[in-house]
């Protein structure tokens, strides 16, 4: 991708124009009170934290051309959101069976409760069961989870032709963008080739990459609420086209 063909100003611009007719659809969520089970929930947390990503970034997106080491600040923010699409499509593989999906959410809520148990006394940790019954045994034991990441994301997408297909253009973004995450061997020359012609074509491409599919992921969780034809929706994938044209 050649980097003169890429308009951080319109990029930004746009993203931002994306992340405020989101909040249309996030009205519509709230009022719909359609977050109330799990799965819903779920959808609603991983929806409002990638919106929540792309407007915190369009500032800095739009700036990249004269402050290249935006560059590194956006990739490291975009690595979450990446990750957060990952595990949203591996609930989703399994979307055809109801059982099957909840099991996979309880995966990723578990992780959470997993790894901070010992810090809980002894009324918080009764709260937590019953607030999250599903996650523990008839003793009360927190049930076993395997533990959740990219490898078990990317192994568990396997159904859903079109999820599988978007997941395997955001591994490799997520890989690249984790070298700036998890100081390594590449790291030090990473961060330096923000400032390089050639360095900052790539990050450049790669972060439009990762906001395009972000806002796909987005219009796909508005229409768990929405219907495709809603003019809200209408404009949004109006915006996703000229965000993948910038």
């Amino acid at each position: 991708m050649d980097r003169k063909n890429i308009d951080a100003q319109k990029l930004g611009l746009k993203t931002d124009e994306f992340v405020k007719a989101l909040e249309e659809v996030t009205d519509i969520i709230w009022k719909s009170e359609k977050y109330q089970k799990v799965t819903d929930r779920f959808y609603y947390t991983t929806f409002m934290k990638v919106r929540m990503l792309l407007d915190g970034i369009f500032l800095q997106v739009y700036n990249l051309d004269n402050k290249p080491h935006y560059s590194i600040g956006v990739a490291l923010q975009m690595r979450t959101a990446m990750l957060d699409l990952l595990g949203l499509y591996y609930v989703v593989d399994e979307i055809d069976d109801e059982a099957a999906q909840l099991t996979r959410v309880y995966t990723i809520m578990a992780d959470h409760v997993k790894y901070t148990w010992n810090d809980f006394t002894k009324d918080q940790k009764n709260q937590v069961r019953q607030d999250w019954p599903d996650l523990f045994d008839v003793d009360g034991h927190l049930k076993k989870f395997p533990n959740v990441g990219t490898k078990i994301f990317m192994a568990g997408i396997v159904k859903q032709v079109h999820t599988l297909k978007e997941a395997e253009v955001i591994k490799p973004i997520y890989d690249f963008f984790s070298k700036l995450e998890h100081n390594g061997a590449f790291t030090f020359d990473l961060i330096h080739d923000a400032y390089s012609p050639q360095g900052n074509e790539k990050l450049k491409g790669l972060i439009k990459k990762a906001i395009v599919n972000c806002a796909i992921a987005l219009k796909f969780l508005s229409n768990h609420w929405l219907l495709n034809n809603a003019p809200i929706m209408l404009k949004i994938e109006r915006i996703i086209a000229d965000i993948d044209t910038a």
